[in-house]
C-alpha cells in the first residue's frame, strides 16, 4: 500500500463518517417535527421559556399547584409523629439488658473443613499472626467428619476484641459463639 492510497483511504472514511453523522441529524430532525411542521412539544417547551417577571398570573399559579405537588410533607409531619419516651423507661429497659460481664464465655471459629490439612493450614496461617488455636474433629448426623478450628475461649466481650480486630486485618471470617454459662 502506498503512502498516497493510505492517505486518501483515511479521507475517505473521514467523509463517510461526516455524511453518516449528517443523516442521523436529519433523521432525528424529521423525527421531532410533527405533521403541522412544528417542533415538537419538547422544543416548543424550551422555546417558550420567559423571566419569572414576564409570566402572567394563569402560569405563575399553574407553577405554584406543580411546585405544592412535588413538595415534601415529611417535615412538617415528622415532628408530629414523634415519640417521647419517659427517662424511668429508658434506665428499666438499660437495666434488663445482660451486663458484658455477665455474658460469655465465648470462642471463635475461624473455619470448618472436611479435611484436615485445610484446616492444619489455617491454624499455622493464625500462629503466624500469633494466635493460638485448637482444631476439633466432629462427626456429624450424616457420618461426614469435620475439623473445626477454634480460638479461646474468652471469659467477657472484651478480651475477644483484639482477635476480632486481627482476624479482620488478616480478611479471615469468623463466627463468634457464646457457649451456655
Amino acid at each position: 500500500v502506498t503512502r498516497k492510497q493510505h492517505s486518501s483511504a483515511r479521507w475517505q472514511w473521514l467523509l463517510v463518517g461526516l455524511l453518516m453523522g449528517l443523516s442521523g441529524s436529519a433523521v432525528m430532525w424529521w423525527l421531532l417535527k410533527d405533521q403541522s411542521g412544528q417542533t415538537a412539544p419538547l422544543q416548543r417547551k424550551q422555546a417558550s421559556v420567559r423571566s419569572p417577571q414576564s409570566a402572567p398570573k394563569n402560569q405563575e399559579t399553574k407553577t405554584r399547584k406543580n411546585n405544592e405537588a412535588t413538595h415534601f410533607d415529611f417535615y412538617r409531619l415528622l415532628p408530629k409523629m414523634e415519640v417521647l419516651i419517659p427517662d424511668e423507661e429508658i434506665t428499666q429497659a438499660r437495666a434488663a439488658l445482660p451486663k458484658e460481664k455477665d455474658r460469655g464465655p465465648f470462642i471463635v471459629q475461624a473455619g470448618s473443613f472436611r479435611r484436615l490439612s485445610e484446616a492444619d493450614s489455617l491454624k499455622a496461617r493464625l500462629a503466624l499472626l500469633g494466635i493460638v488455636a485448637d482444631i476439633q474433629r466432629i462427626v456429624v448426623n450424616n457420618g461426614s467428619t469435620w475439623h473445626r478450628v477454634r480460638i479461646g475461649p474468652f471469659k467477657t466481650v472484651h478480651a475477644l476484641k483484639k482477635i476480632r480486630r486481627q482476624l479482620r486485618k488478616a480478611r479471615i471470617e469468623f463466627v463468634v459463639i457464646e457457649l451456655a454459662g
